[in-house]
Protein backbone atom coordinates (compact mmCIF):
# COMPACT_ATOMS: atom_id res chain seq x y z
CA UNK A 1 0.00 0.00 0.00
CA UNK A 2 1.66 2.90 -1.16
CA UNK A 3 2.29 5.47 1.23
CA UNK A 4 0.50 8.58 -0.39
CA UNK A 5 -2.69 6.66 -0.23
CA UNK A 6 -2.95 6.41 3.61
CA UNK A 7 -5.28 9.40 4.25
CA UNK A 8 -7.89 8.43 1.49
CA UNK A 9 -10.12 6.68 3.26
CA UNK A 10 -10.28 8.84 6.70
CA UNK A 11 -10.06 12.06 4.20
CA UNK A 12 -13.47 10.61 2.12
CA UNK A 13 -15.04 10.72 6.50
CA UNK A 14 -15.97 14.29 5.38
CA UNK A 15 -18.73 13.46 3.28
CA UNK A 16 -20.40 11.40 5.00
CA UNK A 17 -20.53 13.99 8.15
CA UNK A 18 -21.15 16.79 6.03
CA UNK A 19 -23.62 15.31 4.06
CA UNK A 20 -25.98 14.70 6.92
CA UNK A 21 -25.67 18.09 8.22
CA UNK A 22 -26.54 19.60 4.64
CA UNK A 23 -29.66 16.93 4.97
CA UNK A 24 -31.35 18.58 7.74
CA UNK A 25 -31.15 22.12 6.23
CA UNK A 26 -32.21 20.94 3.01
CA UNK A 27 -34.72 18.52 3.88
CA UNK A 28 -37.56 20.22 2.45
CA UNK A 29 -36.23 21.56 -0.33
CA UNK A 30 -35.11 18.14 -1.68
CA UNK A 31 -38.69 16.17 -0.62
CA UNK A 32 -40.50 19.16 -2.83
CA UNK A 33 -40.86 17.22 -5.91
CA UNK A 34 -40.06 14.54 -7.65
CA UNK A 35 -37.37 16.83 -9.98
CA UNK A 36 -35.85 17.69 -6.91
CA UNK A 37 -34.90 14.33 -5.52
CA UNK A 38 -31.14 13.20 -5.54
CA UNK A 39 -31.32 9.64 -5.48
CA UNK A 40 -27.99 8.52 -5.68
CA UNK A 41 -24.19 9.23 -5.21
CA UNK A 42 -23.87 13.03 -6.54
CA UNK A 43 -27.42 13.25 -7.51
CA UNK A 44 -29.84 12.28 -10.53
CA UNK A 45 -26.90 12.35 -12.85
CA UNK A 46 -24.16 11.73 -10.66
CA UNK A 47 -22.65 15.44 -11.76
CA UNK A 48 -23.22 17.14 -8.53
CA UNK A 49 -25.94 19.14 -10.37
CA UNK A 50 -29.16 19.79 -8.44
CA UNK A 51 -32.31 20.15 -11.31
CA UNK A 52 -33.84 22.64 -8.20
CA UNK A 53 -34.84 26.06 -9.61
CA UNK A 54 -35.84 29.49 -8.30
CA UNK A 55 -34.11 29.03 -5.42
CA UNK A 56 -32.76 32.28 -5.07
CA UNK A 57 -35.77 34.43 -6.38
CA UNK A 58 -36.38 36.33 -2.96
CA UNK A 59 -32.58 37.43 -3.36
CA UNK A 60 -31.24 34.64 -0.97
CA UNK A 61 -31.80 31.73 0.82
CA UNK A 62 -31.29 30.72 4.71
CA UNK A 63 -30.74 26.95 5.86
CA UNK A 64 -32.80 26.25 8.53
CA UNK A 65 -31.79 22.61 10.20
CA UNK A 66 -34.90 21.26 10.38
CA UNK A 67 -34.48 18.11 12.55
CA UNK A 68 -31.01 16.12 13.41
CA UNK A 69 -30.60 12.73 13.66
CA UNK A 70 -27.82 10.69 15.46
CA UNK A 71 -26.04 7.99 13.21
CA UNK A 72 -22.80 5.97 13.65
CA UNK A 73 -19.64 6.56 11.42
CA UNK A 74 -19.68 6.29 7.36
CA UNK A 75 -18.59 7.55 4.43
CA UNK A 76 -21.92 7.12 2.86
CA UNK A 77 -23.78 9.67 0.79
CA UNK A 78 -27.68 10.64 1.55
CA UNK A 79 -29.56 9.70 -1.31
CA UNK A 80 -33.09 11.39 -1.39
CA UNK A 81 -36.23 9.96 -3.05
CA UNK A 82 -39.72 9.76 -2.51
CA UNK A 83 -39.79 11.87 0.70
CA UNK A 84 -37.44 9.39 2.10
CA UNK A 85 -33.45 10.05 2.64
CA UNK A 86 -31.09 7.02 2.69
CA UNK A 87 -27.81 6.40 3.88
CA UNK A 88 -25.20 3.84 5.34
CA UNK A 89 -23.19 3.63 8.79
CA UNK A 90 -22.08 1.68 11.15
CA UNK A 91 -24.15 1.34 14.87
CA UNK A 92 -20.99 -0.41 16.54
CA UNK A 93 -21.98 -3.94 15.77
CA UNK A 94 -23.20 -3.67 11.69
CA UNK A 95 -23.08 -1.47 9.14
CA UNK A 96 -27.01 -0.47 8.35
CA UNK A 97 -28.89 1.46 5.98
CA UNK A 98 -30.97 3.21 6.94
CA UNK A 99 -34.10 5.03 5.29
CA UNK A 100 -35.63 8.70 7.14
CA UNK A 101 -38.84 10.35 6.77
CA UNK A 102 -37.65 13.50 5.13
CA UNK A 103 -40.26 15.80 7.25
CA UNK A 104 -38.78 14.94 10.51
CA UNK A 105 -35.79 12.29 10.38
CA UNK A 106 -37.72 9.39 11.91
CA UNK A 107 -36.66 5.73 11.25
CA UNK A 108 -38.71 4.23 8.58
CA UNK A 109 -36.86 0.94 8.50
CA UNK A 110 -33.43 -0.05 8.84
CA UNK A 111 -31.55 -2.97 7.41
CA UNK A 112 -28.19 -4.36 8.72
CA UNK A 113 -26.24 -4.76 5.96
CA UNK A 114 -23.19 -6.99 7.27
CA UNK A 115 -21.40 -6.97 10.28
CA UNK A 116 -19.36 -3.37 11.51
CA UNK A 117 -16.17 -2.90 8.79
CA UNK A 118 -13.61 -1.66 11.35
CA UNK A 119 -11.69 0.99 10.22
CA UNK A 120 -8.16 0.77 9.67
CA UNK A 121 -4.81 2.66 8.75
CA UNK A 122 -6.48 5.64 9.97
CA UNK A 123 -9.88 5.20 8.51
CA UNK A 124 -13.33 5.20 10.45
CA UNK A 125 -15.49 2.10 11.18
CA UNK A 126 -18.73 1.85 8.25
CA UNK A 127 -18.92 1.70 4.79
CA UNK A 128 -18.21 4.35 2.19
CA UNK A 129 -20.83 3.61 -0.74
CA UNK A 130 -23.67 5.57 -1.33
CA UNK A 131 -27.13 3.80 -1.80
CA UNK A 132 -28.62 4.25 -4.90
CA UNK A 133 -32.78 4.77 -5.05
CA UNK A 134 -34.26 3.81 -7.81
CA UNK A 135 -37.97 2.21 -9.23
CA UNK A 136 -38.90 1.45 -5.81
CA UNK A 137 -36.20 0.14 -4.82
CA UNK A 138 -32.43 0.98 -2.47
CA UNK A 139 -29.67 -0.56 -3.82
CA UNK A 140 -26.28 -0.90 -1.39
CA UNK A 141 -23.07 -2.28 -1.64
CA UNK A 142 -21.68 -3.21 1.58
CA UNK A 143 -17.42 -3.30 2.16
CA UNK A 144 -16.81 -6.82 2.03
CA UNK A 145 -18.82 -7.00 -1.55
CA UNK A 146 -22.56 -7.63 -0.35
CA UNK A 147 -24.79 -6.20 -3.02
CA UNK A 148 -28.39 -5.78 -2.04
CA UNK A 149 -31.50 -5.00 -3.47
CA UNK A 150 -34.18 -3.64 -1.02
CA UNK A 151 -37.94 -2.37 -1.29
CA UNK A 152 -37.80 1.54 -0.51
CA UNK A 153 -40.73 1.72 0.88
CA UNK A 154 -40.48 -1.53 3.96
CA UNK A 155 -36.42 -2.12 3.62
CA UNK A 156 -37.13 -5.80 3.26
CA UNK A 157 -34.77 -7.76 1.34
CA UNK A 158 -35.62 -8.41 -2.53
CA UNK A 159 -31.92 -10.18 -3.43
CA UNK A 160 -28.25 -10.03 -2.53
CA UNK A 161 -25.02 -11.12 -3.99
CA UNK A 162 -21.65 -11.19 -2.85
CA UNK A 163 -19.43 -9.27 -5.50
CA UNK A 164 -16.09 -11.55 -4.49
CA UNK A 165 -17.67 -15.17 -3.47
CA UNK A 166 -19.66 -14.94 -6.82
CA UNK A 167 -17.83 -12.70 -9.26
CA UNK A 168 -14.58 -12.69 -8.39
CA UNK A 169 -14.08 -9.00 -7.22
CA UNK A 170 -11.33 -8.23 -5.31
CA UNK A 171 -11.95 -6.50 -1.94
CA UNK A 172 -10.25 -2.79 -1.82
CA UNK A 173 -7.88 -2.01 0.94
CA UNK A 174 -10.57 0.15 2.45
CA UNK A 175 -13.72 -2.02 1.14
CA UNK A 176 -15.89 -1.44 -1.74
CA UNK A 177 -16.27 2.03 -2.03
CA UNK A 178 -18.07 2.03 -5.50
CA UNK A 179 -21.46 3.46 -5.76
CA UNK A 180 -23.90 1.48 -8.12
CA UNK A 181 -25.82 3.46 -10.83
CA UNK A 182 -28.63 2.55 -12.95
CA UNK A 183 -28.25 2.65 -16.68
CA UNK A 184 -30.53 1.88 -19.53
CA UNK A 185 -32.07 0.26 -17.19
CA UNK A 186 -29.42 -2.02 -15.79
CA UNK A 187 -27.52 -1.88 -12.37
CA UNK A 188 -24.04 -0.91 -13.30
CA UNK A 189 -21.14 -1.37 -10.64
CA UNK A 190 -17.57 -0.95 -10.48
CA UNK A 191 -16.46 -4.51 -8.97
CA UNK A 192 -12.53 -4.74 -10.64
CA UNK A 193 -12.74 -8.36 -11.15
CA UNK A 194 -10.16 -10.28 -13.82
CA UNK A 195 -12.08 -9.10 -17.16
CA UNK A 196 -14.88 -7.96 -15.28
CA UNK A 197 -13.61 -4.26 -13.96
CA UNK A 198 -17.76 -3.72 -14.56
CA UNK A 199 -20.53 -5.87 -14.20
CA UNK A 200 -24.39 -5.24 -15.33
CA UNK A 201 -26.93 -6.86 -13.18
CA UNK A 202 -30.86 -6.60 -13.64
CA UNK A 203 -32.27 -4.52 -10.90
CA UNK A 204 -35.44 -6.73 -10.37
CA UNK A 205 -33.48 -10.10 -9.95
CA UNK A 206 -29.75 -9.61 -9.02
CA UNK A 207 -28.81 -11.68 -12.34
CA UNK A 208 -25.16 -10.68 -13.72
CA UNK A 209 -26.26 -9.64 -16.93
CA UNK A 210 -22.81 -8.69 -18.00
CA UNK A 211 -19.20 -8.15 -17.27
CA UNK A 212 -16.76 -5.79 -19.12
CA UNK A 213 -13.45 -4.04 -18.54
CA UNK A 214 -9.51 -5.36 -17.51
CA UNK A 215 -8.61 -2.78 -14.67
CA UNK A 216 -8.14 -2.72 -11.12
CA UNK A 217 -11.17 -0.73 -9.03
CA UNK A 218 -10.76 1.37 -5.82
CA UNK A 219 -13.11 4.04 -5.27
CA UNK A 220 -14.50 5.42 -8.36
CA UNK A 221 -17.67 5.26 -9.34
CA UNK A 222 -19.36 5.00 -12.81
CA UNK A 223 -21.37 8.10 -14.78
CA UNK A 224 -23.82 8.24 -16.67
CA UNK A 225 -23.74 10.37 -20.27
CA UNK A 226 -25.76 10.41 -23.46
CA UNK A 227 -24.24 10.80 -26.86
CA UNK A 228 -27.35 11.64 -29.59
CA UNK A 229 -29.99 10.75 -27.26
CA UNK A 230 -28.12 7.16 -26.66
CA UNK A 231 -27.35 6.26 -22.75
CA UNK A 232 -23.76 5.59 -22.74
CA UNK A 233 -21.93 4.72 -19.37
CA UNK A 234 -18.56 5.95 -18.33
CA UNK A 235 -16.42 3.81 -15.45
CA UNK A 236 -12.63 4.55 -14.56
CA UNK A 237 -10.84 2.19 -13.40
CA UNK A 238 -6.92 2.65 -11.57
CA UNK A 239 -5.72 3.07 -15.14
CA UNK A 240 -8.21 3.24 -17.66
CA UNK A 241 -11.57 4.96 -18.73
CA UNK A 242 -14.04 2.83 -20.41
CA UNK A 243 -17.30 4.00 -22.17
CA UNK A 244 -19.78 1.34 -22.82
CA UNK A 245 -23.53 0.37 -23.71
CA UNK A 246 -24.63 0.18 -20.51
CA UNK A 247 -27.42 -2.52 -22.20
CA UNK A 248 -25.27 -4.98 -23.22
CA UNK A 249 -22.28 -4.01 -21.89
CA UNK A 250 -20.17 -3.46 -24.88
CA UNK A 251 -17.44 -1.67 -24.80
CA UNK A 252 -16.95 1.23 -27.18
CA UNK A 253 -13.88 2.80 -26.17
CA UNK A 254 -11.20 2.74 -23.78
CA UNK A 255 -8.55 4.94 -22.59
CA UNK A 256 -5.22 4.63 -20.47
CA UNK A 257 -4.85 7.77 -18.27
CA UNK A 258 -1.92 7.22 -16.87
CA UNK A 259 -3.13 7.53 -12.82
CA UNK A 260 -1.23 4.42 -12.36
CA UNK A 261 -3.58 3.67 -9.46
CA UNK A 262 -2.18 6.26 -6.78
CA UNK A 263 -3.37 8.55 -5.11
CA UNK A 264 -5.01 10.25 -8.17
CA UNK A 265 -6.49 7.69 -9.63
CA UNK A 266 -8.01 5.77 -6.87
CA UNK A 267 -11.12 7.66 -6.42
CA UNK A 268 -11.35 9.55 -9.82
CA UNK A 269 -14.49 10.00 -11.40
CA UNK A 270 -14.89 11.83 -14.27
CA UNK A 271 -17.09 15.18 -15.35
CA UNK A 272 -18.33 15.29 -18.41
CA UNK A 273 -18.54 18.61 -20.41
CA UNK A 274 -20.91 18.18 -23.21
CA UNK A 275 -20.88 14.70 -24.77
CA UNK A 276 -17.29 14.58 -26.01
CA UNK A 277 -14.90 15.87 -23.50
CA UNK A 278 -13.99 14.67 -20.01
CA UNK A 279 -12.35 16.33 -17.46
CA UNK A 280 -9.90 13.73 -15.56
CA UNK A 281 -8.04 14.25 -12.14
CA UNK A 282 -6.23 11.01 -12.92
CA UNK A 283 -3.29 12.03 -11.41
CA UNK A 284 -2.24 13.42 -7.10
CA UNK A 285 -0.83 16.97 -8.92
CA UNK A 286 -2.41 17.42 -12.00
CA UNK A 287 -5.68 17.27 -13.97
CA UNK A 288 -6.57 16.71 -17.65
CA UNK A 289 -9.39 17.71 -20.22
CA UNK A 290 -9.57 14.58 -22.59
CA UNK A 291 -11.25 15.23 -25.89
CA UNK A 292 -13.03 11.91 -27.69
CA UNK A 293 -13.22 12.08 -31.61
CA UNK A 294 -13.65 9.77 -34.68
CA UNK A 295 -11.21 9.40 -36.85
CA UNK A 296 -10.43 6.91 -39.95
CA UNK A 297 -12.29 4.09 -38.24
CA UNK A 298 -10.99 4.72 -34.78
CA UNK A 299 -11.50 6.66 -32.36
CA UNK A 300 -8.86 9.78 -31.03
CA UNK A 301 -7.90 10.92 -27.84
CA UNK A 302 -6.49 14.60 -27.26
CA UNK A 303 -5.39 16.13 -24.02
CA UNK A 304 -6.24 19.48 -24.55
CA UNK A 305 -4.87 20.87 -21.75
CA UNK A 306 -2.97 19.65 -18.28
CA UNK A 307 -2.63 21.94 -15.49
CA UNK A 308 -2.12 21.61 -12.06
CA UNK A 309 -5.09 24.35 -10.86
CA UNK A 310 -7.19 21.51 -9.60
CA UNK A 311 -5.37 19.08 -7.62
CA UNK A 312 -4.10 17.11 -3.98
CA UNK A 313 -8.14 16.53 -3.58
CA UNK A 314 -10.39 13.92 -3.28
CA UNK A 315 -13.41 16.33 -4.23
CA UNK A 316 -15.02 15.74 -7.79
CA UNK A 317 -15.49 18.92 -9.16
CA UNK A 318 -18.51 20.48 -10.75
CA UNK A 319 -18.93 21.93 -14.09
CA UNK A 320 -21.54 25.19 -14.65
CA UNK A 321 -21.65 27.43 -18.05
CA UNK A 322 -17.74 26.81 -19.39
CA UNK A 323 -15.92 26.78 -16.09
CA UNK A 324 -15.17 24.03 -13.72
CA UNK A 325 -15.60 24.70 -9.61
CA UNK A 326 -13.02 22.53 -7.98
CA UNK A 327 -10.35 22.66 -4.91
CA UNK A 328 -6.27 22.35 -5.37
CA UNK A 329 -5.47 21.54 -1.38
CA UNK A 330 -7.57 23.13 0.53
CA UNK A 331 -8.25 26.10 -1.80
CA UNK A 332 -11.59 26.68 -3.89
CA UNK A 333 -10.56 27.27 -7.55
CA UNK A 334 -12.22 28.26 -10.43
CA UNK A 335 -10.85 27.11 -13.29
CA UNK A 336 -11.35 27.87 -17.29
CA UNK A 337 -12.58 25.05 -18.85
CA UNK A 338 -11.15 26.42 -22.15
CA UNK A 339 -7.75 26.78 -20.67
CA UNK A 340 -6.89 25.08 -17.43
CA UNK A 341 -6.05 28.43 -16.03
CA UNK A 342 -7.31 29.67 -12.66
CA UNK A 343 -9.80 32.18 -13.15
CA UNK A 344 -10.20 32.76 -9.17
CA UNK A 345 -8.83 31.13 -5.95
CA UNK A 346 -10.57 31.42 -2.63
CA UNK A 347 -9.28 30.11 0.34
CA UNK A 348 -13.37 30.21 2.24
CA UNK A 349 -14.88 28.20 2.83
CA UNK A 350 -12.15 25.54 3.18
CA UNK A 351 -11.86 22.15 2.02
CA UNK A 352 -15.28 20.81 1.21
CA UNK A 353 -17.34 18.66 -0.98
CA UNK A 354 -19.67 20.57 -3.81
CA UNK A 355 -22.74 20.50 -5.35
CA UNK A 356 -24.25 23.22 -8.09
CA UNK A 357 -27.92 24.03 -7.14
CA UNK A 358 -29.66 26.94 -9.18
CA UNK A 359 -26.65 28.54 -10.75
CA UNK A 360 -24.94 28.65 -7.57
CA UNK A 361 -21.81 26.17 -5.96
CA UNK A 362 -22.34 25.14 -2.48
CA UNK A 363 -19.78 23.54 -0.18
CA UNK A 364 -20.79 21.48 2.35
Amino acid sequence: MSQSLRGARARLGFAAAATLVALSAFANLASADEGRDWPGFRGANADGVSSATSVFDAGGVRLDVTWKRPLGSGYSGVSVAGGRAVTAFSDGKFDVVVALDCRDGRDLWRYPLDDTYKGHDGSQDGPIPTPLIADGRVFALAPRGKLVALDAATGKELWKTDLVAEHGAVKPHWGFGTSPLIGGGVLVVQIGAKDAMVCGFDPQTGKRLWAAGDDSVNYQSPIPYSVGGRMHVLAVGDKKLVCLDPKSGQVLWEYLHEGGGERGSVCLVPVALGWNRFFLKHQEDRSRLLEVAEGDGSIVFSSLWEDRSIAKTFTVPVYHDGYLYGYNGRTLTCVDAKTGRAAWRSREPGDGFLILVDGHVWAR
